[in-house]
Protein backbone atom coordinates (compact mmCIF):
# COMPACT_ATOMS: atom_id res chain seq x y z
CA UNK A 1 0.00 0.00 0.00
CA UNK A 2 1.32 3.27 -1.19
CA UNK A 3 1.84 5.30 2.51
CA UNK A 4 1.13 8.71 0.72
CA UNK A 5 -1.34 9.03 -2.57
CA UNK A 6 0.67 12.04 -3.58
CA UNK A 7 3.75 9.84 -4.11
CA UNK A 8 1.92 7.53 -6.89
CA UNK A 9 3.72 8.94 -9.94
CA UNK A 10 7.29 9.06 -8.19
CA UNK A 11 6.95 5.94 -6.61
CA UNK A 12 5.98 4.46 -10.05
CA UNK A 13 8.77 5.80 -11.72
CA UNK A 14 11.28 4.16 -9.12
CA UNK A 15 9.96 1.17 -9.31
CA UNK A 16 10.14 0.82 -12.92
CA UNK A 17 13.57 1.66 -12.84
CA UNK A 18 15.11 -0.77 -10.18
CA UNK A 19 12.89 -3.50 -11.41
CA UNK A 20 14.22 -2.63 -15.02
CA UNK A 21 17.83 -3.12 -13.44
CA UNK A 22 17.03 -5.52 -11.95
CA UNK A 23 15.35 -7.45 -15.00
CA UNK A 24 18.50 -6.53 -16.68
CA UNK A 25 21.15 -8.08 -14.22
CA UNK A 26 19.33 -11.77 -13.90
CA UNK A 27 19.10 -11.22 -17.96
CA UNK A 28 22.62 -11.23 -18.49
CA UNK A 29 23.57 -14.15 -15.92
CA UNK A 30 21.10 -16.02 -17.78
CA UNK A 31 22.39 -15.31 -21.67
CA UNK A 32 26.05 -16.08 -19.36
CA UNK A 33 24.80 -19.42 -18.64
CA UNK A 34 23.25 -20.46 -21.91
CA UNK A 35 26.28 -19.16 -23.63
CA UNK A 36 28.55 -20.90 -21.64
CA UNK A 37 26.32 -24.36 -21.43
CA UNK A 38 25.69 -24.33 -25.13
CA UNK A 39 30.32 -24.10 -24.90
CA UNK A 40 29.72 -27.47 -22.76
CA UNK A 41 27.80 -29.51 -25.25
CA UNK A 42 28.60 -27.95 -28.44
CA UNK A 43 31.27 -30.21 -30.21
CA UNK A 44 29.43 -33.16 -29.18
CA UNK A 45 26.37 -35.84 -30.20
CA UNK A 46 24.05 -32.96 -28.21
CA UNK A 47 22.37 -29.96 -29.27
CA UNK A 48 23.65 -26.96 -27.83
CA UNK A 49 20.48 -25.23 -27.11
CA UNK A 50 19.37 -27.83 -25.03
CA UNK A 51 20.45 -28.86 -21.89
CA UNK A 52 19.27 -30.23 -18.42
CA UNK A 53 17.95 -26.97 -17.88
CA UNK A 54 16.76 -25.25 -20.93
CA UNK A 55 14.85 -27.68 -22.54
CA UNK A 56 12.40 -25.87 -24.60
CA UNK A 57 12.50 -25.25 -28.13
CA UNK A 58 15.76 -25.52 -29.81
CA UNK A 59 17.93 -24.07 -32.96
CA UNK A 60 19.77 -26.70 -35.05
CA UNK A 61 23.06 -28.31 -33.45
CA UNK A 62 26.22 -25.94 -34.34
CA UNK A 63 29.74 -26.41 -33.47
CA UNK A 64 30.72 -22.74 -33.30
CA UNK A 65 30.15 -20.44 -30.34
CA UNK A 66 26.84 -19.74 -29.55
CA UNK A 67 26.89 -15.72 -28.91
CA UNK A 68 24.66 -13.10 -26.42
CA UNK A 69 22.69 -11.89 -29.07
CA UNK A 70 21.58 -15.66 -29.78
CA UNK A 71 20.94 -16.58 -26.01
CA UNK A 72 18.64 -13.41 -26.47
CA UNK A 73 16.85 -14.65 -29.28
CA UNK A 74 16.38 -17.86 -27.71
CA UNK A 75 15.39 -16.75 -24.81
CA UNK A 76 12.56 -14.60 -26.30
CA UNK A 77 11.68 -17.10 -28.27
CA UNK A 78 10.86 -19.02 -25.20
CA UNK A 79 8.93 -16.26 -23.57
CA UNK A 80 7.08 -15.86 -26.62
CA UNK A 81 6.08 -20.02 -26.05
CA UNK A 82 5.24 -19.79 -22.65
CA UNK A 83 2.94 -16.99 -23.47
CA UNK A 84 0.84 -19.69 -25.51
CA UNK A 85 0.81 -22.57 -22.44
CA UNK A 86 -1.58 -22.60 -19.63
CA UNK A 87 1.19 -23.87 -17.20
CA UNK A 88 4.25 -21.38 -16.23
CA UNK A 89 8.05 -22.68 -16.33
CA UNK A 90 10.89 -20.62 -16.23
CA UNK A 91 10.10 -18.24 -19.02
CA UNK A 92 7.06 -17.06 -17.62
CA UNK A 93 9.08 -13.47 -18.04
CA UNK A 94 6.27 -11.08 -17.37
CA UNK A 95 6.96 -8.58 -14.71
CA UNK A 96 3.98 -5.79 -13.67
CA UNK A 97 2.88 -4.19 -11.13
CA UNK A 98 -1.30 -4.06 -10.44
CA UNK A 99 -2.00 -0.19 -8.96
CA UNK A 100 -5.73 -0.33 -7.50
CA UNK A 101 -7.40 2.02 -5.86
CA UNK A 102 -9.56 1.13 -3.18
CA UNK A 103 -13.02 2.59 -1.95
CA UNK A 104 -11.76 3.89 1.13
CA UNK A 105 -9.08 5.76 -1.57
CA UNK A 106 -6.24 3.56 -0.12
CA UNK A 107 -3.70 3.06 -3.42
CA UNK A 108 -2.41 -0.65 -3.27
CA UNK A 109 0.74 -1.41 -5.59
CA UNK A 110 0.33 -5.15 -6.73
CA UNK A 111 3.84 -6.91 -7.96
CA UNK A 112 3.26 -9.78 -10.54
CA UNK A 113 6.77 -11.04 -10.58
CA UNK A 114 5.92 -13.90 -12.54
CA UNK A 115 7.14 -17.23 -11.61
CA UNK A 116 10.49 -17.70 -14.10
CA UNK A 117 14.14 -15.94 -14.27
CA UNK A 118 12.94 -12.90 -13.53
CA UNK A 119 10.90 -13.76 -10.36
CA UNK A 120 13.01 -11.89 -7.98
CA UNK A 121 13.10 -8.52 -9.90
CA UNK A 122 10.56 -7.02 -7.63
CA UNK A 123 11.36 -8.33 -4.36
CA UNK A 124 13.01 -4.58 -3.88
CA UNK A 125 9.35 -3.41 -3.18
CA UNK A 126 9.25 -4.93 0.25
CA UNK A 127 11.47 -2.64 1.25
CA UNK A 128 11.31 0.23 0.03
CA UNK A 129 9.95 2.97 2.64
CA UNK A 130 6.77 4.63 0.83
CA UNK A 131 5.21 1.31 0.77
CA UNK A 132 3.66 -0.52 3.80
CA UNK A 133 2.87 -3.97 3.64
CA UNK A 134 -1.21 -4.81 3.09
CA UNK A 135 -1.27 -7.95 1.88
CA UNK A 136 -4.30 -10.04 2.55
CA UNK A 137 -6.20 -13.19 1.42
CA UNK A 138 -9.39 -14.09 1.94
CA UNK A 139 -7.85 -18.13 1.17
CA UNK A 140 -5.62 -17.76 4.11
CA UNK A 141 -5.27 -17.66 7.31
CA UNK A 142 -4.10 -14.72 8.81
CA UNK A 143 -0.45 -14.13 9.42
CA UNK A 144 0.74 -14.31 13.24
CA UNK A 145 2.75 -11.01 12.84
CA UNK A 146 -0.78 -9.21 11.97
CA UNK A 147 -3.49 -8.18 14.87
CA UNK A 148 -7.00 -9.79 14.30
CA UNK A 149 -8.07 -5.79 14.33
CA UNK A 150 -5.27 -5.20 11.35
CA UNK A 151 -6.62 -8.47 9.41
CA UNK A 152 -10.32 -7.21 9.48
CA UNK A 153 -9.07 -3.48 8.26
CA UNK A 154 -7.16 -4.79 5.41
CA UNK A 155 -10.41 -7.76 4.83
CA UNK A 156 -12.58 -4.29 4.67
CA UNK A 157 -10.53 -2.74 1.95
CA UNK A 158 -10.04 -6.20 -0.02
CA UNK A 159 -13.56 -7.84 0.28
CA UNK A 160 -14.87 -5.56 -2.56
CA UNK A 161 -11.88 -5.26 -4.64
CA UNK A 162 -11.87 -9.20 -5.15
CA UNK A 163 -15.63 -9.10 -6.51
CA UNK A 164 -15.61 -10.49 -10.00
CA UNK A 165 -16.45 -7.19 -11.79
CA UNK A 166 -14.26 -5.21 -9.57
CA UNK A 167 -11.21 -7.12 -9.96
CA UNK A 168 -10.21 -5.73 -13.71
CA UNK A 169 -10.47 -2.39 -12.53
CA UNK A 170 -6.78 -1.02 -12.05
CA UNK A 171 -3.90 0.29 -13.80
CA UNK A 172 -0.32 -1.84 -14.74
CA UNK A 173 3.07 -0.72 -14.37
CA UNK A 174 4.20 -2.88 -17.58
CA UNK A 175 8.00 -3.69 -16.23
CA UNK A 176 8.45 -6.27 -18.86
CA UNK A 177 6.33 -7.75 -21.70
CA UNK A 178 6.86 -9.29 -24.72
CA UNK A 179 6.27 -6.74 -26.92
CA UNK A 180 8.32 -4.21 -25.09
CA UNK A 181 11.22 -7.15 -24.01
CA UNK A 182 14.06 -5.36 -26.44
CA UNK A 183 13.38 -2.32 -24.01
CA UNK A 184 14.89 -4.64 -21.37
CA UNK A 185 16.96 -6.69 -22.97
CA UNK A 186 20.62 -6.05 -22.03
CA UNK A 187 22.03 -7.48 -25.40
CA UNK A 188 20.62 -4.83 -27.51
CA UNK A 189 21.62 -2.42 -25.09
CA UNK A 190 23.77 0.52 -25.97
CA UNK A 191 27.14 0.49 -24.41
CA UNK A 192 26.99 -2.58 -22.28
CA UNK A 193 30.38 -4.53 -22.26
CA UNK A 194 30.28 -8.03 -20.74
Amino acid sequence: MLRDKRWLWPVCKKIRTQAEQNARKALRELYTVIVEDAKTTAGKDKDPYKSVRYTGDSYPATKTPLTILQASRFTRSQFATQLTKTNRDEYDLSVSVAIREARDGRILLIPYPGSGFLSRSLRFMARMPELRDYHYQNSSDRPSHITASAWSERARTWKPLLEDDEWGQKLVLEIVSYGGFSRIDPALADGVVW
